[in-house]
Formats: structure tokens, C-alpha cells, sequence
């Protein structure tokens, strides 16, 4: 028996082939984005667990430094969700919470991998000012790709009303990407992007600063900045 083509067949067979092909492109291209994201997982897993280790020994730079200048504070180290550190002198507290990874997904103008927060409060209120919480994130924030651990604070916009009794105050960068960006928005940097480094002995540097407001806040004395942003936060971070 002669099997008989017609050309219906041949423009059927054509339009089934053009369809399976734009299928398998597709398909390629899914399994490619699957790919490519769980390689990007893993590669954020692994700085977050860098983070943990270069993290640990700015906490231990803290403890040590209050340990060997306030004999009389109280320190102590737990699990989460209780603060990894938290040092209390005449019932003033400063606390450090164990690094996370960042819920944050957005990647421009830096990219963060973890998020942790150094708060002091005074042992009471003073016209209703507790203390400040700033927030520290491992990122490239300065150079990309090189991921550090910077601290950083932030404000509410001076048109909004009200007055938090924490100020300036930590957030999770998933809720403050508008604060890097060229707009105006209720988030606003009240403490400019800097490094940390917890060798630096300079009367400025992270541990130094943290130290005095602890002091301050246990002497009674911790107040509301006299202004905000305390320091310029113009260029303290890169663009792209």
C-alpha cells in the first residue's frame, strides 16, 4: 500500500515541530534559571557562614573590651532568638543579635548577604528617648563583590510625624532599599555606611562609640541626637 503525503501533513507536521521546539526552549531555559538560582543560594549560604565567623570576632572584641573596662557589667552569650551578646551595667543594656541571613532581594546598588543588631537602651526612659539600634549587614557595599560587615542607622523622614523612642534606629534591608535610591521616601540613613573593624582603636571606630553610648546610657546621660543625620551619609555607599 502507497503511503500518499499531502501538503496539509507537511504544514501540520511543521507547525507540531516549530511548537515542541519553543517547548524545549522554554524548558532549557527554566532548567538554566533553576540552575543558576540554586548556584546563587549556595554561593549566598557560603558568605553567610563567612559572615558568622568574621562576626564572631567583632562580638568577642565587644565583650572583651567591656569585660576588662566594667567590672561590675554583667555579660552573657545565648542562643537565638535571645541576643548572642548582651551586656547590662546599672541596668542599662547593650545587645548584639545573631547574625541572619538577609531576606532582602534586591541587588542594586549593593547586595546583602546577613543582618544582625547592636542596641543600647538606658535602664529608663528620658522624655520618653529608650536608646539607639543600629543595623549591621554583611555586603559590598564600598566595593563589589568584596562583602564586609558595615553598620549603618536609620530615620524617619522629618515630615512624618511622631517620634520613635528609639532613635536612630536599626531595619531589615528588605524594608529600606528606597533608602539607596535617588527618591525621597519615609526611610532616610541617619548613620552613614561604614566598615566595621573591630582591631580599629581610634576613639571613633565601632567599638569605641558603642562603648561610650553604653556608658553614657548606664550613667543616665544617653539623649536623643541633637540632630539627624548625625554625620554626612552622602557617598558613604556605592551607586552601582
Amino acid at each position: 500500500m502507497q503511503t500518499i503525503t499531502t501538503e496539509p501533513q507537511f504544514a501540520a507536521a511543521a507547525a507540531l515541530a516549530e511548537v515542541n521546539a519553543q517547548a524545549v526552549q522554554q524548558q532549557s531555559a527554566a532548567m538554566a534559571a533553576a540552575s543558576a538560582a540554586q548556584e546563587y543560594a549556595n554561593f549566598k549560604r557560603e558568605l553567610h557562614q563567612a559572615a558568622q565567623h568574621s562576626f564572631a570576632t567583632v562580638v568577642e572584641q565587644l565583650r572583651d573590651t567591656i569585660a576588662a573596662s566594667a567590672s561590675a557589667a554583667t555579660i552573657s552569650e545565648s542562643r537565638a532568638p535571645r541576643p548572642l551578646m548582651l551586656a547590662t551595667l546599672a541596668d542599662a543594656k547593650l545587645a548584639v543579635a545573631h547574625p541572619t541571613e538577609s531576606g532582602a532581594n534586591w541587588t542594586s546598588p549593593f547586595t546583602v548577604i546577613s543582618e544582625s543588631v547592636i542596641t543600647v537602651h538606658r535602664a529608663q526612659p528620658s522624655y520618653g528617648y529608650l536608646g539607639r539600634s543600629h543595623s549591621l549587614w554583611y555586603c559590598d557595599a564600598h566595593e563589589e563583590g568584596r562583602f564586609a560587615w558595615y553598620e549603618m542607622a536609620f530615620m524617619r523622614s522629618p515630615f512624618t510625624p511622631g517620634r520613635p523612642n528609639v532613635e536612630p534606629y536599626h531595619a531589615e534591608a528588605a524594608s529600606v532599599h528606597s533608602a539607596f535610591l535617588p527618591i525621597m521616601d519615609v526611610y532616610q540613613l541617619a548613620w552613614p555606611v561604614q566598615e566595621i573593624d573591630p582591631f580599629d582603636e581610634s576613639e571613633t571606630a565601632f567599638i569605641a562609640r558603642w562603648i561610650s553610648w553604653f556608658a553614657a546610657a548606664a550613667a543616665g546621660t544617653l539623649e536623643h541626637p541633637t540632630s539627624m543625620p548625625e554625620h554626612s551619609t552622602a557617598g558613604t555607599w556605592r551607586k552601582n
